[in-house]
């Protein structure tokens, strides 16, 4: 009986090995629930980049730590779109536990976030690529920068990126307005439909514009949003979505939205 069940103990072990082995040389993207705000990760083996970290809540750390083997300590690349901190106040928690190889932004980094001010600045047509991922910088546009004096312009110059990976398209927008998403359409920047859009500024009603769905047309809109006192996701673009047949989903209801290559793909 006892080698029945010995036996029965490793055909067990050497199953659940299996299992994890081939998730980990599978691509796996998960739109992090960190409350009100944005993180997101995209990994493969020890391979790992994230777009955006949430606010300094432990929620993206646990996030990570259910999606990271435990033994890898390493981020290679991290893209804070802007400076606000429910995008970017994680990076101090992650700094602390992880090594950070790369780090990029769309603008340079706030007051309050000084100690980031080595990220590298990200502008139209900028690429960053692996071989199994393409990381496309779509916006912000250096020359916009040299000609448009703004005040605000944390939104404004929210990096807008399309993301190739396992020939899936994911469009990321930060918290980048209406005036941005019709900008790259208009000029033909943004041409091409996606799979996933990663709805901007929470499904605030300054972005996701009807110009912008109606070019990109995707499969599956997801809102990355918490408990707020603004209003998050807004009826008016929860409803475009829905007229136009897309899929929601939403971190406040589901938790983190984990996608895995020949599974939920």
């Amino acid at each position: 009986m006892k080698k029945w069940l010995l036996w029965l103990s490793l055909m067990g072990l050497v199953f659940y090995v299996a299992l994890e082995w081939n998730d980990y040389n599978q691509v796996k993207i998960v739109f992090c629930d960190v409350g009100q705000g944005d993180g997101f990760l995209v990994e493969k083996q020890n391979t790992q980049f994230l777009f955006d970290v949430g606010s300094a809540n432990q929620k993206m750390l646990g996030c990570l730590a259910d999606n990271i083997p435990f033994w890898d300590r390493q981020i290679e690349a991290i893209v804070v779109s802007h400076w606000d901190e429910d995008h970017c106040g994680a990076l101090g928690e992650i700094d602390d536990y992880y090594q950070i190889k790369k780090l990029w932004s769309g603008v340079k980094a706030k007051d309050g976030f000084e100690q980031f001010n080595y990220a590298d600045i990200l502008n139209k047509g900028d690429r960053l690529t692996n071989s199994w991922l393409d990381f496309e910088v779509l916006w912000p546009d250096k020359k916009v920068r040299l000609n448009e004096k703004r005040i605000d312009v944390s939104n404004y110059y929210s990096v807008v990126a399309l993301l190739k990976v396992v020939g899936k398209k994911v469009l990321l927008t930060g918290d980048a307005p209406q005036q941005v998403e019709q900008r790259l359409v208009w000029r033909g920047d943004l041409n091409e439909e996606v799979d996933i859009l990663k709805v901007s500024h929470h499904g605030s009603a300054t972005g996701t514009s009807q110009d912008l769905l109606e070019v990109i047309k995707p499969k599956m809109a997801v809102v990355g949003v918490g408990k707020n006192n603004y209003g998050h996701p807004t009826k008016e673009v929860l409803d475009r979505l829905k007229r136009a047949d897309i899929e929601i989903r939403r971190t406040d209801m589901m938790g983190n939205v984990i996608l895995r290559q020949g599974k939920e793909w």
